[in-house]
């Protein structure tokens, strides 16, 4: 079994500055697995749990930031930015190159905390569940926001960041997206931890004119990942399929491995400071 990450964060003002990182966001994505069938079982009831789950999740990120932010600071602020059907998308801004280590871990923890929940819910079962995806986002007026000027960000990288989580996001998995498990890799490259998955290469509609996007899965407990699935998506899945004792890479391993990637599709100028 894996041990959870140390991660003991410092507090950091919010970042007033020209560098990469204050120009980016974090968006974390998580989804409902198996909705349609438990609208086809419950369909007077189905509405009803769809909301509690709404509820659910959103408590569980303010306890999330609540972990984050041991003092009760608002520093550390994840919050909603909208509900897609079955689909709740999160934003926060990133405050230090700590901050997306501690916050994915403690996303991961709210993907299975959340998954136990719609798995028990005993009208649900055995179709419920959930899945999780997150992806970082330059944001600027110019290119990322919508004409209105709202929040409703319409840049190309929401667009990879939804790819990302329709393709690659399966029950109780958390994929992240190529930029983002690079900026973590290269924040933390001389760190112990092994908490990236590496299942290979697929190509992801619309994104990188064809070329084939890299799938990585984060989790600092894959077997928790794996042991709570039903026996026909251990063995029947795809990208569950292509584990193995290789797929655990640490951050170094994955800097390298992406270093490439990174240089063909020109990423490096909106990612590093």
């Amino acid at each position: 079994m894996l041990k959870h990450p140390d991660l003991d964060l410092q507090h950091f003002p919010p970042a007033k500055g020209s560098n990469t990182l204050d120009r980016l966001k974090l968006f974390i994505s998580f989804d409902i697995v198996g909705s349609t069938e438990h609208k086809q079982k419950n369909p007077t009831s189905w509405q009803s749990d769809f909301n509690k789950f709404y509820v659910e999740i959103e408590d569980n990120i303010k306890l999330l930031n609540s972990a984050i932010n041991d003092r009760g600071t608002d520093v550390y602020n994840i919050r909603p930015w909208k509900r897609l059907g079955d689909e709740v998308v999160f934003e926060t801004d990133i405050i230090s190159s700590k901050y997306l280590l501690k916050a994915l871990n403690e996303a991961f923890t709210i993907l299975h905390k959340t998954a136990h929940y719609l798995e028990n819910i005993e009208s649900a079962k055995p179709f419920l569940s959930l899945k999780a995806a997150a992806w970082i986002c330059p944001v600027d007026h110019k290119n990322n926001i919508s004409p209105e000027g709202t929040n409703d960000y319409i840049g190309k990288h929401i667009d990879e960041g939804f790819r990302v989580a329709g393709n690659f996001a399966k029950r109780r998995q958390f994929a992240i997206s190529c930029e983002l498990a690079y900026l973590v890799a290269y924040f933390n490259e001389h760190s112990s931890l092994e908490p990236f998955y590496f299942l290979g290469y697929k190509p992801l509609k619309g994104v990188w004119q064809g070329s084939y996007y890299p799938v990585i899965w984060f989790s600092n407990d894959i077997e928790q990942s794996l042991d709570h699935l039903p026996y026909d998506q251990q063995e029947k899945c795809e990208l569950t399929n292509l584990l193995n004792a290789d797929s655990k890479l640490n951050c170094r391993k994955m800097k390298s491995k992406l270093d490439g990637v990174i240089k063909t599709n020109n990423l490096s100028v909106h990612i590093l400071p």
